[in-house]
């Protein structure tokens, strides 16, 4: 697991999709981004690495009804040999579900470890 101060605090609004940790692990920022050409949508994300050594992060993700009552879908975001100190914007895999716009992009889980 990661420590909190390793990443930037979440628990804001983003357009319209809140960011939501009942884990209550602070992560990165995120976004769900529009429907692509294809009708997809990604969570785009900033990963900031404050630990003290090179990091891969992956961060479980769910996009659930404001109540959290229905789950609509799940994605995951990979992040590989961040360095102490860098920032990296990534997106996760495509979230294919059409999903109310009050919809909300919950962090799960966020694991660190260490990269060779």
């Amino acid at each position: 697991m990661v420590p909190q101060e390793a990443l930037h605090p979440v628990d804001r609004d983003h357009r319209d999709h809140r960011v939501r940790s009942r884990t209550g692990i602070h992560g990165p920022d995120a976004v769900l981004g529009p429907v692509d050409a294809i009708g997809f949508r990604a969570v785009t994300l900033t990963v900031t690495n404050n630990s003290s050594e090179r990091s891969n992060y992956l961060i479980d993700l769910t996009i659930e009804s404001p109540d959290g009552t229905t789950q609509y879908d799940t994605s995951a975001a990979f992040v590989n040999y961040l360095e102490p100190g860098q920032t990296r914007v990534t997106q996760s895999s495509p979230v294919t579900v059409d999903v109310p716009s009050d919809a909300v992009v919950t962090i799960k889980t966020i694991s660190r470890l260490a990269a060779n």
